[in-house]
C-alpha cells in the first residue's frame, strides 16, 4: 500500500490528466486534522466546504472560485424529498425597496399624539415593559390599523401560542382572527431551536417579498434569543432588522423586563438602544389599590415627541389612553428611570 504522500501524488496526477483533456472535474475529499487536504485545495479552481454542526444543521461555504465572485460565509443546507436546497445568508445591503417615510399610527389619537403623530415607516419600534403591561396588544393595535389601510402584517411568536393570542384578541374585540383568515395577517409560532438564523431570515423574506407585508412584529426578544441558541442574538437581530428597514417594513420588537427595570433599554442579555428608532415604555403600578398600566414614549429618532406619562386601559371597546392628571404621578413613577437616560 502506498503511503499518504504517494497517494496524494497519484491523485494530483490523475486530476491534471483530466484537466489537460479539457474535462471539468468534481471531486470530494474528507479532510481531517490528521489528514488535511491543503494540496488538493491549492490545485482546485473552486472549493466548497460542507459541514454538519453539532445541532444537526448543515452548512455550505464557498471559500474559493477562480474567475468568479461568490457570497462568502456559511449558508444553510437542507436535504429533503425535493433534494438539496441552499439558503444563502442574509446580506442587508443587497436588498432594498423604495418607500415613502410616511407616518403610520396606532389609531389611538392620544397615543399617536404622544409619539409625535405616530412612527415612521421603515423604523424599528421597541415595546418594552414587564409581563402583562400590554406590549403585544399594543403591537397588535398597529397591525389592526394597517389592515384598515389594506396593508398586511406578520407576527412571529417565540413564546405565546397562536390560539392564546387569538383568544386575547377576541376578548378585546380586535379582529386578528378575521385578518388572518383574509390573508392580511400571518401568524407563526417559532419553536425553540426550530430555525437557524438563516432559515428564520428566509421565512421573513418570504413574507416581505412574496406577501408584501409592511409590518413585522417579533414577540419577544427573550424567545428570539432562545430560538437562536448558539448564535449571537444581537448580531442576528441587527442583520434582520436592517434588511426589514431597507425594504421599508416597520418593525415592532417586544422586550419583556422586570417591573423594577421597566424604564431601561436593555433586555436581560444585551443592549437594544443602538438598534431601535422608537421606544415605547410600558409599566404596571398600583394606585389606590388598583393595578394600572402606564405608557410613555422614551425615544423617537425621526422627530420630537411628547414626554408626558399616560395611562392605558384595555376595554371591550378597544384601548383607551389618557394623560396622567398630575405631574407628580409622572415624576414618582418614572423620574428615576428618566434620570438614567
Amino acid at each position: 500500500m502506498p503511503d499518504t504522500a504517494q497517494f496524494r501524488a497519484q491523485v494530483l496526477a490523475l486530476l491534471r490528466t483530466f484537466t489537460d483533456q479539457g474535462a471539468t472535474v468534481l471531486f470530494t475529499s474528507e479532510a481531517s486534522h490528521e489528514a488535511p487536504d491543503d494540496d488538493l485545495r491549492f490545485l482546485s479552481d473552486g472549493v466548497v466546504t460542507l459541514l454538519r454542526c453539532a445541532n444537526g444543521a448543515r452548512t455550505l461555504e464557498v471559500s474559493k472560485l477562480r474567475g468568479s465572485d461568490f457570497l462568502p460565509g456559511p449558508h444553510d443546507v437542507t436535504l429533503g424529498a425535493q433534494g438539496m436546497r441552499v439558503l444563502p445568508r442574509l446580506i442587508p445591503s443587497q436588498h432594498s425597496s423604495p418607500f415613502a417615510p410616511q407616518l403610520i399610527n396606532s389609531g389611538i389619537p392620544e397615543l399617536d399624539a404622544l409619539a409625535g403623530g405616530g412612527v415612521h415607516r421603515g423604523t424599528i419600534t421597541l415595546l418594552s415593559g414587564p409581563s402583562g403591561s400590554g406590549k403585544t396588544t399594543l403591537g397588535m393595535q398597529f397591525m389592526k390599523e394597517a389592515a384598515g389601510r389594506g396593508e398586511s402584517s406578520a407576527l412571529f411568536l417565540f413564546e405565546e401560542d397562536i390560539a392564546t393570542l387569538l383568544h386575547r384578541a377576541d376578548a378585546l374585540r380586535m379582529p386578528l382572527r378575521g385578518m388572518a383568515e383574509r390573508g392580511m395577517l400571518h401568524l407563526e409560532r417559532i419553536e425553540p431551536l426550530h430555525y437557524t438564523p438563516i432559515q428564520l431570515a428566509h421565512a421573513l423574506r418570504h413574507q416581505v417579498e412574496q406577501r408584501h407585508v409592511q409590518i413585522v412584529m417579533l414577540d419577544s426578544i427573550a424567545g428570539y434569543g432562545l430560538a437562536l441558541s448558539g448564535h449571537d442574538p444581537l448580531v442576528e437581530l441587527h442583520t434582520l432588522c436592517q434588511y426589514l428597514k431597507n425594504m421599508g417594513v416597520s418593525v415592532f420588537i417586544v422586550n419583556e423586563v422586570d417591573a423594577s427595570t421597566a424604564g431601561r433599554l436593555s433586555s436581560s442579555t444585551f443592549d437594544l438602544s443602538p438598534l431601535v428608532d422608537n421606544v415605547l415604555l410600558l409599566n404596571l403600578v398600583v394606585e389606590q389599590g388598583a393595578l394600572r398600566k402606564q405608557v410613555r414614549v422614551l425615544k423617537r429618532r425621526t422627530g420630537d415627541f411628547d414626554k408626558r406619562l399616560a395611562y392605558m386601559d384595555f376595554t371591550e371597546h378597544g384601548i383607551r389612553v389618557q394623560l396622567a392628571p398630575q405631574p407628580g404621578l409622572e415624576a414618582s413613577a418614572y423620574g428615576s428611570h428618566c434620570a438614567a437616560h
